[in-house]
């Protein structure tokens, strides 16, 4: 097979989660550098109503070019409508993945940003620098706010533009076998 040029996936997901709830998900994490197990447990409890996914910023891109996504979003607590600018949150994803010459670790300069247009003003930003295998969730960050936290997970996974392509003719096989044409 030959292959053709990679990219890369990369995905984030900002949880909201009790206190409590975030401190037993750290604790858990300082073990292992792959979160999957901890990440697919917010999952559960997030489908079950025990915490908030409030954000799932993606972008696929070269290995080595920088690439960002911003997004505003969000739901006015009092009345259900639409965002004001009082109540609109604000995500950006940057990301700046390089695929490891291994084919299996990609080495990913991150920044996360998650801010509102609420009273409070709050901005909560991280940078940070993480290698992981193909396919494998990290926790990279936490901000505590009074009695809730936001969890942030991260994935990267490598895929081929094209796909593999297997070559054919002589070059594919170069002793003919009897009874081929």
């Amino acid at each position: 097979y030959e292959r053709f040029e990679k990219t890369i996936l990369v995905r984030s997901e900002f949880y909201r989660v009790p206190i409590a709830t975030a401190l037993t998900v750290v604790e858990s994490a300082q073990a292992m550098g792959d979160h999957t197990p901890e990440r697919d447990a917010l999952r559960k409890s997030w489908k079950e109503g025990g915490a908030s996914l409030i954000a799932v910023p993606m972008v696929v891109c070269r290995s080595g070019q920088r690439a960002v996504v911003s997004a505003g979003f969000g739901r006015s607590e009092e009345t259900g409508e639409s965002p004001g600018a009082e109540s609109h949150t604000l995500c950006e994803f940057e990301v700046d993945p390089v695929l490891g010459a291994d084919y299996l670790t990609i080495d990913v300069g991150l920044r996360v940003a998650l801010g509102s247009r609420h009273a409070d003003g709050l901005q909560r930003e991280l940078e940070t620098q993480v290698v992981i295998l193909d396919q494998q969730w990290a926790l990279v960050g936490a901000w505590s706010v009074e009695s809730e936290t936001i969890l942030v997970f991260f994935t990267a996974s490598i895929q081929s533009v094209g796909g593999d392509v297997r070559v054919v003719g002589a070059a594919a096989d170069p002793e003919p076998q009897s009874g081929r044409e």
